[in-house]
């Protein structure tokens, strides 16, 4: 609620927009936070939490608005706090690019996560007949799983014409193993769904024009992990859409 009542009225930039309205909310949440719960941020060695920040090519204030894409660049997003709120501020945040395939610790769980809508660009180029005698029909189903049957988070080309697409460098968005969740943000309603042994979301949108959007929330059971990589997923608890 306080980000979206930011004043714009002011002269400011994209850039003194995420780092100085963006980037200093979620620190001064987080200090309240820590105080609430009684922790010393500063004696606090590690975080309960972390924030992960994954590009987009729509961020008008990143340099590099192509796909695959670079992280943020941390000195820059951080250049406006002091060298004590930096330090925190850099154990709390994993830039990641987008997209991303990350681990959590040791638990043999791997997530992967793109900002780029793959599945409305998929959507508006598949060429599929449903079959009237085919009461199973899952579109969404049916387009996510294009990612992890050619292992690609963007498995489509040429591209959608929405997408700043760097061919040379089109083997990051490659991947060996299905991730056990796969993350995909979009425009088109809300989903969960489970392929194989991977579990595919889309949150959502947080906000759509004037009106609010969804967001997801989900839980990893830390202490039932099973060492059988395919069953991983289902220590991941849904809790809700919101």
């Amino acid at each position: 609620e306080k980000i979206k009542n930011i004043d714009l009225d002011e002269d400011i930039s994209f850039d003194e927009l995420m780092k100085e309205k963006i980037m200093n909310f979620i620190f001064q949440s987080y200090m309240h936070m820590m105080r609430s719960t009684s922790l010393s941020p500063e004696n606090n060695k590690q975080l309960p939490f972390k924030i992960m920040l994954v590009p987009s090519i729509k961020d008008v204030h990143h340099i590099f608005n192509v796909f695959p894409q670079n992280g943020f660049d941390q000195e820059l997003l951080l250049e406006s706090f002091d060298s004590h709120q930096s330090k925190i501020m850099k154990d709390m945040f994993v830039l990641g690019s987008n997209p991303s395939m990350i681990a959590i610790n040791n638990q043999n769980v791997s997530i992967g996560v793109t900002s780029i809508d793959v599945i409305k660009h998929l959507a508006r180029n598949e060429v599929h007949q449903k079959s009237k005698f085919d009461l199973s029909y899952d579109r969404f189903k049916i387009l996510a799983t294009h990612l992890l049957q050619e292992g690609s988070f963007y498995p489509l080309y040429p591209p959608d014409s929405e997408c700043n697409f760097d061919s040379q460098n089109a083997e990051c968005l490659e991947f060996d193993q299905s991730p056990h969740l796969l993350i995909l943000p979009s425009d088109f309603h809300h989903f969960i769904k489970r392929i194989n042994n991977t579990i595919v979301i889309n949150p959502g949108r947080l906000s759509k024009s004037t009106s609010k959007g969804t967001f997801a929330i989900l839980e990893y059971n830390l202490n039932n992990n099973n060492n059988n990589n395919n069953e991983n997923n289902n220590q991941f608890n849904f809790n809700h859409f919101a």
